[in-house]
C-alpha cells in the first residue's frame, strides 16, 4: 500500500522540483511572469470548475447546464468585462502575491529579532 502511494507522489514531487529549479534559474522579472502565467492558468481553468463544484454541492445543479456551460459563460463574461469573472481570474495571482509578500515580511521580522 505504501509503495503505491510513493509511486503517486513522485510525479508531483518531480514536477514541483522542476518548477522550483526553473524559477531559481530565471531573473526577477521572468520569475514574476512565470508566477503570473501559473496563476492565470489556475484562474482560467481550475477556478471555474471549483466554483461549479462548490455551487453544485451547496446550491444544486447549474441553471444553464453543466460544468462546461459554466465555463463557457465564464469565458463569455471575461469577454464582456464582468467584474466578478475578472476577480475570479485574477484572484489566484492576488492571493499568491499576498502570500509571497507575507513571507518576505515574516522572514525579515525573524532576522531582526
Amino acid at each position: 500500500m505504501r509503495r503505491e502511494l510513493l509511486s503517486l507522489e513522485l510525479p508531483v514531487s518531480d514536477a514541483l522540483t522542476r518548477f522550483r529549479q526553473l524559477l531559481r534559474s530565471k531573473g526577477p522579472a521572468q520569475r514574476e511572469l512565470l508566477w503570473l502565467a501559473f496563476a492565470l492558468v489556475v484562474g482560467l481553468v481550475a477556478m471555474p470548475w471549483l466554483t461549479w463544484f462548490a455551487g453544485r454541492v451547496s446550491l444544486g445543479p447549474y441553471g444553464n447546464g453543466g460544468g462546461f456551460a459554466l465555463w463557457r459563460d465564464y469565458l463569455r463574461g471575461l469577454g464582456h468585462a464582468s467584474q466578478a469573472n475578472w476577480i475570479l481570474l485574477l484572484g489566484p495571482y492576488v492571493l499568491l502575491s499576498g502570500l509571497r509578500l507575507f513571507r518576505v515580511f515574516w522572514r525579515r521580522s525573524r532576522v531582526e529579532m
